[in-house]
């Protein structure tokens, strides 16, 4: 298997883990309101598959040999995800799980397209040198695996880690 199947494969199993609490959630529980983001269920929900469009820039920018995105602060991440959430408070699931389907194929393309070479390039994001691997699994799926976990607290699902 070569290294980009491995990501991709990872990245699967994390966006099955999303669609599958998304479809088990309850329609009461879409309005419910996570404690760690302070959004209903439903905007985390579309927060968290929106997400993969702009953690995979910032691993395709790292990949590309941009130097990653030395400027980006949580502190700006955290001002828009508020205000993404604040629109997209009455999203459907359908909507969520398409937009989900749609980022993830997405990602899985430019993972698939990815250099030996561009997997090991390295570049600066949050302050820490990373390479485009290690931004994937900290940036794209913790992303994922983060906001899932406390969509599923939220929406009282059990959790992967209790």
């Amino acid at each position: 298997m070569s290294p980009n199947d491995e990501l991709i494969n990872e990245l699967e199993g994390a966006v099955r883990e999303v669609r599958e609490a998304i479809e088990r959630s309850a329609p009461d529980a879409w309005n419910r309101l996570a404690k760690s983001e302070q959004w209903p269920a439903a905007a985390l929900a579309r927060h968290i598959a929106q997400g993969l469009k702009p953690t995979t820039a910032s691993m395709m920018a790292v990949a590309r040999g941009e130097g990653g995105e030395p400027e980006l602060t949580v502190e700006y991440l955290y001002a828009r995800a508020d205000r993404h959430a604040a629109h997209h408070a009455d999203v459907s699931k359908a909507d969520v799980l398409a937009l989900l389907a749609e980022n993830a194929t997405a990602t899985e393309k430019l993972l698939s397209a990815l250099s030996a070479g561009q997997l090991k390039e390295s570049g600066m994001l949050f302050g820490q040198t990373m390479t485009t691997v290690e931004v994937f699994q900290a940036v794209v799926l913790g992303h994922l695996r983060g906001h899932l976990r406390s969509f599923e607290k939220t929406v009282g699902l059990p959790t992967a880690t209790g």
